[in-house]
């Protein structure tokens, strides 16, 4: 049900497309434009520039795999069972605080998010239960070179899960198999760390989405600027 939306994960901002349904936390990543926009150097906010070569290409590409792996795993964790974010030594929010820059807006709201939806009795997990609930990839073919300790790079959101309720009622279900968007990394202390991560639904998909279809219309409105924290 590719245009089921339930906010499941709010470690991330999204700017949400009508067709699409709700919200996201905090600015968006940019003025998305309409329609396919694959294989444009721009997409999801990425300036054309200088891309990173060579081993140091290699390295940085192992990294940046690593540090959304490791998110992707610990935030579907925390979405399962979120009264862990009452657990004041929690180590599953310990390490989740330890993938973001210190201070990160992100995942304070986050936090609160998930406090919000322990309190409700509200979880999400995944329909694999080999994947995790909301996944991220990269989707670049050479990577931008980082501007010092900064580097923002394209990715592709998967997202495949179950809303359960209070009662254990299944509330919602979301199969989206790939939604463009950007992520910014910094290095802190000589380790990447992520500063955002901004997923755009606003009708446009993944470069190498094998659903993508470029005739397909994009939302009316093209993307709404109402935000919750996903």
């Amino acid at each position: 049900m590719r245009g089921s939306r339930w906010t499941a994960a709010p470690a991330v901002t999204i700017a949400v497309a009508v067709a699409l349904a709700a919200g996201a936390c905090g600015s968006g990543p940019g003025d998305a434009s309409d329609g396919d926009t694959r294989g444009t150097d721009d997409i999801a906010g990425v300036e054309p520039g200088a891309r990173e070569t060579g081993d140091a290409a290699d390295d940085l590409r192992a990294e940046l795999e690593d540090l959304l792996a490791r998110h992707d795993t610990v935030t579907s964790r925390i979405m399962a069972d979120p009264s862990v974010v009452h657990d004041a030594g929690s180590a599953l929010v310990d390490e989740y605080l330890d993938l973001f820059e210190p201070g990160s807006e992100q995942t304070a709201n986050a936090l609160a998010r998930w406090a919000e939806r322990a309190d409700s009795g509200t979880s999400v997990e995944s329909t694999d239960p080999d994947v995790p609930a909301i996944s991220y990839r990269l989707d670049e073919d050479e990577l931008p070179a980082p501007d010092g300790d900064e580097v923002t790079f394209r990715i592709c959101s998967v997202e495949r899960y179950v809303v359960y309720g209070p009662g254990g009622d299944v509330e919602d279900m979301v199969d989206n198999p790939g939604t463009p968007g950007t992520a910014t990394a910094v290095r802190v202390d000589g380790e990447w760390r992520l500063r955002s991560i901004d997923v755009v639904f606003n009708g446009s998909f993944c470069r190498d989405d094998p659903d993508d279809d470029p005739t397909e219309d994009p939302a009316d409105d093209g993307g709404s600027d109402e935000s919750e924290a996903r």
